[in-house]
């Protein structure tokens, strides 16, 4: 009976020393696993955004059309543009960098590049060249001129908003917003950002003042319907003094000069 309690005894001890090892063996691998840390982005209260405001991106020029002629990039001009701003330390950023501020990696400087109604050559000419040097872009796009000849697909915009392009709104038929009754600028902005969500599947928050005609009403209805920026024609470089339902933007032509402007 002895031999008996003494034999339990000993292999109760074992046991435990076991399932101690083991324990001690998860701990020390838990232990050896690197853990992963993010860094906190550091929030800045003084900063500066240029904007970039974009029409055509083609090769255009036409002594009949100065209006058309004036709104036309050519894709080479185009692509030297961008790459100033490559090898400039530019990084391309999105509207919600306004609410939250911060230093970007590598002390890179902060830029949005836009494009106003919609043109077809905003797919065939600015995305691949957006797509080749890591940019992205805010396309500001009109519900009516939507799968029109010249203008952007449904299709096209939700294969640029797959690869990180900003679908925003630019109205459904591209009216003077500071002429309308409340009803029916209503229905231009909301219908627009309803036509965004059922056809890229995202929500928009941007917007666009159609030529630049806006008045204290149409911003009170961008605000009611959840909007966060628009953007106007007025020249500037926008910063943190800036109003977001008037952010002004920089024109670009075929002839800009990016060093001129930007340093």
């Amino acid at each position: 009976m002895k031999y008996k309690i003494l034999l339990i005894i000993l292999c109760l001890f074992f046991t435990g020393c076991q399932k101690t090892d083991v324990i001690n063996d998860y701990k020390e691998k838990e232990e050896s696993i690197p853990q992963i840390t993010q860094t906190p982005r550091e929030v800045i209260s003084e900063y500066e955004v240029p904007i970039l405001m974009y029409h055509y991106i083609r090769d255009y020029n036409d002594p009949n059309d100065e209006i058309g002629t004036n709104l036309s990039v050519s894709p080479n001009n185009f692509e030297k543009q961008i790459v100033w701003l490559k090898d400039n330390n530019y990084e391309t950023v999105n509207f919600d960098y306004f609410f939250e501020p911060h230093k970007l990696e590598n002390n890179k400087k902060p830029i949005i590049i836009t494009f106003d109604d919609g043109y077809k050559d905003a797919f065939e000419n600015a995305f691949p060249i957006l797509k080749k040097y890591d940019f992205k872009g805010i396309f500001y796009i009109v519900s009516k001129f939507m799968d029109k000849d010249n203008y952007l697909s449904w299709e096209d915009a939700k294969k640029m908003s797959k690869e990180n392009m900003v679908i925003a709104a630019h109205t459904v038929s591209h009216l003077n917003l500071a002429e309308l009754n409340q009803e029916k600028l209503t229905q231009e902005i909301i219908n627009n950002k309803i036509d965004i969500k059922n056809n890229i599947g995202s929500e928009t928050v941007d917007f666009c003042y159609p030529a630049g005609k806006y008045n204290e009403k149409v911003i009170a209805t961008l605000k009611e319907q959840n909007f966060k920026t628009a953007t106007t024609v007025k020249n500037g470089i926008a910063s943190q003094n800036s109003d977001l339902f008037e952010l002004p933007r920089i024109r670009i032509t075929n002839n800009t000069n990016l060093e001129k402007i930007l340093q």
